[in-house]
């Protein structure tokens, strides 16, 4: 009876040190990101076309970098009963149908109001596709000072009319 519990003591005290060092590795992981961002539909239906936009604000290269993207999808049918899967299929659009453009506001250090740092005019896609990126790197160290950086990306899709919006990439701090 004692061996059991010796064992048990063991298999506790290992499985203790694995859950604290895997709580350790992912909050590190956390703390020190590399890049942010976030990944939304920006226009939705059950027809034709859903825009997913992403934005992102990383340290790139160790300077800074940018990058708006702009996805286009459209409804996949099946046979009755079986549902539609919304914006689940690649829907391929012509040259300049696609636009996407990436912008790049930064709040100073112990200042409350955010201060345009780039934006530029929007990208177009220059052959048939489902995606454009437009992205910017940075090559100075000081692209636009230290501070808590954040990227808006607007992606938009033609079909007819221009459909989408923007996405928040959240903040970064590059010194």
């Amino acid at each position: 009876m004692n061996i059991l519990k010796a064992l048990l003591t063991i298999v506790r005290r290992r499985l203790l040190v694995l859950f604290i060092v895997g709580i350790l590795a992912v909050g590190s992981q956390i703390a020190y990101a590399h890049y942010v961002y976030d990944e939304e539909f920006t226009y939705y239906t059950t027809t034709f076309p859903c825009v997913e936009g992403r934005s992102e604000i990383s340290h790139g290269n160790g300077y800074g970098y940018a990058q708006s993207k702009v996805r286009s999808w459209r409804v996949l049918n099946f046979p009755d009963p079986i549902p539609p899967a919304y914006c689940s299929l690649k829907f391929d659009r012509p040259v300049n149908h696609l636009k996407a453009k990436v912008q790049v506001v930064r709040l100073p250090p112990g200042e409350s109001t955010w201060q345009l740092c780039y934006n530029p005019g929007f990208s177009y896609n220059q052959s048939s596709g489902f995606v454009l990126y437009s992205s910017k790197t940075f090559t100075a160290s000081t692209w636009c000072g230290a501070g808590d950086y954040g990227t808006w990306a607007f992606g938009y899709v033609k079909n007819n009319t221009w459909y989408g919006g923007e996405v928040w990439s959240g903040t970064h701090t590059l010194n």
